[in-house]
């Protein structure tokens, strides 16, 4: 990225020691080839020392590699040489930049001058120096939110929305013209579950009335249904077995598999699935026995979406497949030998919680009684000849092979979804689950089909909805104060993107295979990139060309930007691929931002399971009530207590009283700054886990914290301000303190830290460099350079010119992190 000299006059500074650093060597009698490039290699040598150790080190290794350096002198040893050098000079010509220098190992460290470092303050003020570049450069639409209506927005869609309009922020700083824009999932699966469910609702209450759903929270409350018709979907809401296929089957013998060169893990294992008729299956599963009801999938069965039928192995024909745990999607704790003790209820809520907290324990063999130790044998062989082919593998290899065993009341031959039927699930005793169960999901996807041929009614219904979500959504964003310049919608894109495959499938970029079209990307290492069905029904992959194709042709961009999850990252590299072979030249210029998730001390974060978020409404009241006990209430009562648990005391005493629209809007903007700050300040990589009390901290890296920061700049200069009497005169030859320039340092790299963090997406540097701007100013604070009292006038004035610039810049920073500051806190 092109950066403005104007904006690194630390560049000036550098120079001027470079000017003096080959005088010294001309003192050395050393003399350079090319003075010209030395000169140029020591400024891009400059490198920030040590706290408390100058400003600039430059290390003598760029002499040695110019070869200016006496043979066998190490760059330690020349360095005290250079710095003497350098030390006389200044004793004969003093300068008005350049304070000392010190040897520090291979280094020679500068202490430059306050008013050398105080050049940037008058450009921090006339406002030169923080302006944005003018928009020279490529112009750049950032895609970012993508929240699908008819979902309720939760606090890990906060990450997206801060990450997106920062970045916005920041290359508009940087002097690109930026177009934000949203694209919303406006139709699809997720929109027909929803509207099925609310179709439903209306059928069953028929005192229900859509106009009843309160304003507010439409948005959330459409969210809600959405996780309802989900777990209304799921077989385990009506079955405690939820395992579709699957039957009880007895072990009633197992033998070694004959073939000698079988794995030494398969067995031949003889079941009875019911009326005593017998099936042989080879299984080379463990945790097993005779006797043991077992998970089986029947010859004729589905599984995984292949009808089951007999396969010969190795000489054997194996009829149907005893199931493992891992295949069913079961992880437990207790071992195969405790399976028994528990219900079917218990079963299923154990995986269920296994599941949740994502633990993935080592199965242990069974341990049987004593006589049926001949009858288990061979099963115990193949367990070790597992272990021993596992051997290196993972624990979560070999507990892959449990097999799963069944309660021993289950009837032979029945469904273990049958057996586990839940007697709240609300399902008449004569229609079986299976029939229920695909009786909804036939539902859903009529209504689907009725969405996607438009028909009225359900047209209708999906117009309101979708409204009432966009509508919450605008308001989460004004709330949230972040921009957007256009809205794409899914369900805008969908035959446009057909045609477009159709189109390139006809000029021979993309291929059919079996009824559907796709792009083999094999040879890019990228797969199989399928983008539309054999059904002709679309993907996102479909819609993702087609909107790209949008963005070229209308906007004219120049570069595009998609800020989403790190899921997602072979998704783009495809799309972008396929748009590379359909000839947009702009291709190579599509970026992908992966960021992590955001997630809560529990866990993970699911839309479609209900609880198990924290919703907006709820973020924005927990935040609120935190804010308002811990910032604000001392401002609505006119006091301020503060307790002293040590002691068993607390003293209070009296402070402004705010009116209560200002109590209201700081209470918003903390907010904002507590959530904004906070997903930002962490590598886009790495996932965040959301913890509140640490978050709105009113002390070190939060966002609160640099509201503080701000405050008391603003308080020093309302202090100030009366005490002036217009005879004090700036003389930045004051500032010479080291906690003064180590701040005067912060504040030249500003345009480094941003000009970084917009050429790598990347915004957690801007929350660093704000916090040491924050500390250095603190620092300074609490070493006693009093504005108020200042001996002088000159020096109250330059002090606070000093205040006023460190104000700025954390404005500045705060201001393209998306965060408004308050003057007062």
């Amino acid at each position: 990225m092109a950066t403005n000299t104007s904006h690194y006059l630390m560049d000036n500074s550098k120079k001027i020691v470079a000017d003096l650093i080959l005088a010294s060597l001309s003192d050395l009698s050393i003399a350079p080839k090319d003075e010209a490039e030395l000169h140029k290699n020591i400024v891009k040598t400059f490198t920030k020392p040590p706290a408390k150790s100058g400003e600039l080190a430059l290390g003598c290794f760029v002499f040695a590699q110019a070869g200016l350096l006496p043979k066998g002198t190490p760059p330690a040893a020349f360095a005290p040489k250079l710095q003497a050098a350098i030390q006389a000079r200044l004793q004969s010509h003093p300068s008005a930049d350049i304070e000392r220098c010190e040897a520090a190992g291979p280094y020679v460290n500068f202490h430059l001058t306050g008013a050398n470092l105080a050049s940037v303050i008058p450009a921090i003020l006339t406002g030169d120096y923080l302006s944005a570049v003018p928009p020279t450069k490529e112009k750049v639409m950032i895609e970012y939110s993508q929240p699908n209506t008819h979902k309720a927005f939760h606090v890990g869609h906060m990450r997206n929305a801060a990450l997106g309009d920062c970045l916005v922020r920041l290359y508009e700083q940087c002097g690109h013209e930026v177009v934000a824009a949203n694209y919303f999932g406006d139709e699809g699966a997720h929109v027909a579950k929803c509207l099925w469910y609310l179709q439903r609702k209306m059928k069953e209450e028929p005192d229900f009335k859509l106009e009843g759903v309160d304003e507010v929270t439409r948005g959330e409350w459409l969210g809600g249904l959405y996780s309802t018709a989900v777990a209304e979907l799921d077989l385990a809401t009506l079955t405690s077995l939820p395992y579709a296929g699957i039957v009880g089957a007895k072990v009633l013998n197992i033998e070694k598999h004959p073939n000698p060169e079988a794995p030494s893990n398969w067995n031949v294992v003889t079941l009875e699935v019911a009326n005593n008729e017998k099936r042989t299956v080879v299984c080379g599963g463990i945790g097993y026995n005779v006797g043991d009801i077992v998970a089986y999938t029947p010859l004729g069965a589905k599984l995984k979406g292949n009808e089951v039928t007999a396969v010969d192995k190795m000489g054997v024909a194996s009829e149907g497949v005893m199931m493992a745990e891992k295949e069913l999607g079961i992880e437990r704790e207790e071992k195969p030998a405790d399976k028994a003790k528990l219900s079917a209820t218990e079963a299923h809520q154990q995986t269920q919680k296994q599941r949740q907290d994502k633990k993935q324990v080592e199965k242990k063999p069974a341990e049987k009684p004593a006589e049926k130790k001949a009858e288990a044998a061979p099963a115990k062989q193949a367990e070790k000849g597992a272990k021993k082919e596992n051997k290196g593998k993972t624990v979560s290899d070999a507990a892959s092979q449990q097999i799963f065993i069944l309660p021993a009341d289950v009837p032979l031959g029945m469904e273990a979804v049958e057996y586990g039927r839940l007697s709240d699930a609300k399902i008449p005793k004569d229609v079986k689950v299976m029939d229920e169960h695909n009786r909804r999901k036939s539902e859903v996807k009529a209504t689907l089909l009725a969405m996607e041929s438009l028909e009225p009614n359900i047209t209708q219904l999906w117009a309101i909805t979708k409204e009432w979500s966009l509508k919450e959504f605008r308001a989460i964003y004004n709330w949230l104060n972040v921009r957007f310049d256009h809205e794409f919608f899914e369900s805008e894109v969908s035959e446009e993107s057909r045609q477009m495959v159709l189109e390139y499938h006809e000029k021979g970029v993309l291929q059919k295979d079996k009824g559907a079209i796709g792009a083999d990307l094999n040879k890019f290492g990228l797969g199989y990139c399928i983008v539309l069905k054999s059904d002709g029904a679309g993907l996102y992959s479909t819609k993702d060309l087609a909107l790209a194709q949008r963005k070229f042709k209308k906007f004219g961009i120049e570069k595009s930007l998609y800020v989403v999850d790190a899921a997602q990252t072979l998704h783009f590299k495809q799309v972008f691929k396929i748009l590379e072979l359909m000839g947009y030249e702009q291709a190579k210029n599509c970026t992908h931002l992966p960021y992590g998730q955001v997630v809560l001390p529990s866990g993970r974060m699911k839309s479609r399971v209900f609880g198990s978020v924290i919703l907006f409404s709820q973020l924005k009241e927990m935040l609120g009530k935190d804010i308002y006990d811990n910032f604000l209430s001392k401002f609505a009562t006119g006091v301020d207590t503060k307790a002293d648990p040590a002691k068993g005391t607390s003293t209070s005493k009296p402070v402004d009283v705010w009116p209560a629209e200002e109590i209201e809007e700081a209470k918003r903007i903390i907010s904002v700054a507590t959530i904004k700050y906070g997903m930002l300040n962490h590598d886009t990589a790495k996932d965040i886990v959301f913890i509140l009390e640490e978050w709105t901290a009113k002390s070190g890296n939060t966002g609160p914290y640099m509201l503080y920061a701000y405050a008391r700049t603003q308080a020093i200069e309302r202090e100030v301000k009366p005490l002036l009497t217009g005879q004090g005169k700036v003389d930045f030859t004051l500032l010479n303190s080291e906690t003064e320039k180590a701040a005067l340092v912060n504040l030249h790299e500003f345009w480094s830290v941003v000009e970084s963090c917009t050429a790598r997406n990347n915004p957690s540097g801007l929350c660093n460099y704000v916090h040491e701007v924050a500390k250095a100013f603190s620092a300074w604070y609490a070493s006693g350079q009093s504005v108020v009292n200042a001996e002088t006038e000159d020096l109250r004035v330059t002090r606070l010119e000093f205040v006023k610039a460190n104000g700025r810049v954390i404005q500045k920073c705060l201001q393209l992190l998306g965060i408004k500051t308050l003057d007062r806190m």
